[in-house]
């Protein structure tokens, strides 16, 4: 951590994050939107199954 502003040290030196940017590639905002809409989708879809699963207990106790 003690370079962390560079990322690849070269000698005394090092290459700095800022340059491995690249700022030409924009992501669409619609693009962000169905990324972000997905990843809640698929938790909540998820928390619903484990809810239905452990909650609830649908799921067959083992006997011994």
């Amino acid at each position: 951590m003690g370079r962390y502003p560079y990322i690849f040290v070269e000698g005394m030196s090092g290459v700095s994050a800022a340059s491995m940017i690249d700022e030409l590639i924009n992501i669409p905002l619609a693009a962000i939107y169905t990324m972000l809409f997905s990843a809640i989708f698929f938790a909540a879809v998820f928390s619903l199954a484990f809810y239905y699963a452990v909650l609830r207990r649908f799921i067959p106790e083992i006997e011994d």
